[in-house]
Formats: structure tokens, C-alpha cells, sequence
């Protein structure tokens, strides 16, 4: 055994335990730990920690030494939240930022900490839903009007991220979500992706389903009056103006836009119209909800729901959390 000194060791002072016994390092920051908590969560470290002690093991601070190759501030995020658990509690999307919840993900799958993966598959779920009535709906019919559209970087990590995790019941709505971009901003933003492969990937998708989604999105339903319309001229009148503002949308579909829009039908239309259209919006929004997976050529979506419920659901943990829906 030898006692490093040098290079330093940057401790971590919140992962430095004076009653540790095990240190990690990564690149230069060290963390002091007891290695039964971090053997208890993680099968790929109870699994380093049971092979015999060599005489070349390295030791720091009297207790043996384990380098890994992994980012130091990636490490410390998913170190806090092994032995933290307010550091990462379920239930946080709105609070967590992205670069702990990759960190935390992409560490729990590599090191194989079931509880913590699960935990951050169901924050990522909820930012994300396999639902239509989970996806967020703007006050107008304009998609330029949202103001809280994810950057396309931000999309395309997730994108990386759920492939690197195989959550793919995520990619349907993260490939939809890019086809807010400009066709510039997508090829730009595809350009400058350090993963090439992701890159063209998501370059050919993203174009060959929007053309798809182009092909589905028929406004016209909004156009003609219900049979049973008592005032067909004031009708026709109100479908035509909310037709107007919808109709742009084929450059980049939104068809989950709130109902607010058909005040301009709701206004002056008769009973039987202000009732068809709401039936006949809703009736074309579930059809293209459903078809999004299929545009992508990935799986229908009662099979990426399958798979999501199999990756969150607790498969017997005694942690109390609650399975993401």
C-alpha cells in the first residue's frame, strides 16, 4: 500500500467525514465516506468494495483510495444526494436545475442506485408528460406567445440524456418540443451539439416529423357550421376569424393551444357551434397526440407508457416515495 500526498486533494468539506472510510476521488476534489452507506445503495461499489485488498492498493488519509473517472462536480451532486436526502427529494421539478438532475441520473444509472434513478426519471416525467392534457396549453393560438419554451441546448441535453438512460417515453414530447424552433435555430443548434451522432439524429427526425405533423395539422373543421347551426351567416362569419389566427400554425403546428381562442367563435356563434367546435378540437388534438410517437418512428404510446410505469414504479423499496403518474 502506498499513502498518497501528492498531487493535493481538494476535500469536499460537505462529503468529508471524520469517521469515514473510504475515499473517492475525481480529478482532484476527494470525498471521505463510509463505505457502508454507499455499499448499501450501490451494487457496482458493494461489488468494488468486496474484492480483497491488494498490496498496490492506494491509500489517502489512512483509508483506502478509489479513483473514478467522472466529472468532480458531477460527483459531488450525486454523492450528496446518496447520503443528502433533502439534497435531491422527490418531487422537486420545479426547483431542481438541470445540470444536478443529469448529474444525479446519469451517476445513479452508471453506479446502479435504483432509488435515486427512479427518483430522477419521475422529476424528468413530470417536466415532460406522456399525456395531451399534460401538456402545457398557451393563452393564445400563437406558439410564439410562450414564453417558457425550453432553449434549444436545453432540449437537445434531454434529448441526450433520455437516450443515455433509455427513458425514450420522453422523446416523442422532446422531439415535438424542438419543433417550435426555427428550421435555423434547429440546424444551428444541431451544429453546434458536441455529440455528432445526436446531432444528425435529431436533425432528421425533427424535419422528417414535422413535415408529418404538417401533413396531420388540418385546421378546417373550424370552417363550416354544425348541421344543426340556427344562424348559418353569423356562424360561418365567427369560424372564419378564429380559422385566421390558427391557420399559420401549419409552419409549426401547435394544437394544444388553450380553448380561449374560440371566443372569437363563443361571441357570436349559435349554441350548436360554440358545442361542435370545442368537441371538434378536442376530437383533432387526442388524434395528433396520438400520432406524435409514430412521426418520430418511435413506439405507440401505450408502449412507452408501459415502459415508463416499469422504470418508476418503487418494485418493492421501503423508500415511501410516491410513483410518478
Amino acid at each position: 500500500m502506498s499513502d498518497l500526498c501528492s498531487p493535493p486533494l481538494s476535500a469536499v468539506p460537505d462529503l468529508w467525514f471524520d469517521d469515514g472510510n473510504i475515499v473517492i476521488v475525481a480529478g482532484s476534489w476527494s470525498f471521505r465516506l463510509r463505505r457502508g452507506i454507499l455499499a448499501f445503495q450501490s451494487s457496482v461499489f458493494r461489488d468494488m468494495f468486496s474484492l480483497p485488498p491488494s498490496g498496490s492498493q492506494d491509500v489517502y488519509d489512512g483509508c483506502p483510495l478509489i479513483n473514478v473517472s467522472d466529472d468532480p462536480n458531477d460527483m459531488e451532486h450525486f454523492l450528496k444526494a446518496v447520503y443528502f436526502p433533502q439534497y435531491f427529494p422527490p418531487g422537486i421539478s420545479q426547483e431542481v436545475e438541470f445540470g444536478v438532475l443529469r448529474a444525479v441520473l446519469g451517476l445513479a444509472q452508471k453506479f446502479d442506485v435504483p432509488f435515486l434513478r427512479r427518483r430522477a426519471l419521475c422529476i424528468l416525467s413530470d417536466a415532460y408528460s406522456t399525456d395531451a392534457d399534460g401538456v402545457p396549453s398557451l393563452s393564445t393560438p400563437s406558439w410564439r406567445g410562450r414564453r417558457d419554451h425550453p432553449s434549444l441546448d436545453c432540449l437537445l441535453a434531454e434529448i441526450a440524456l433520455a437516450r443515455e438512460v433509455n427513458a425514450i417515453w420522453l422523446l416523442p414530447r422532446l422531439y415535438y418540443e424542438v419543433s417550435y424552433a426555427d428550421a435555423s435555430d434547429i440546424i444551428i443548434g444541431c451544429q453546434e451539439a458536441s455529440d455528432k451522432e445526436l446531432r444528425n439524429s435529431v436533425l432528421i427526425l425533427c424535419f422528417a416529423g414535422l413535415q408529418r405533423i404538417r401533413a396531420a395539422f388540418e385546421p378546417n373543421f373550424m370552417i363550416n357550421p354544425a348541421s344543426s347551426c340556427s344562424s348559418r351567416a353569423k356562424c360561418t362569419q365567427r369560424r372564419w376569424i378564429a380559422f385566421g389566427k390558427t391557420f399559420h400554425l401549419r409552419d409549426t403546428p401547435q394544437l394544444f393551444f388553450s380553448y380561449s381562442f374560440t371566443e372569437d367563435v363563443d361571441s357570436g356563434a349559435c349554441a350548436s357551434c360554440q358545442v361542435a367546435i370545442i368537441t371538434d378540437l378536442h376530437t383533432r388534438r387526442k388524434e395528433l397526440w396520438d400520432a406524435i410517437p409514430g412521426f418520430y418512428g418511435l413506439l405507440d404510446w401505450d408502449r412507452l407508457k408501459e415502459m415508463k410505469r416499469e422504470e418508476t414504479s418503487l418494485k418493492g423499496s421501503a423508500w415511501g416515495e410516491v410513483i410518478c403518474s
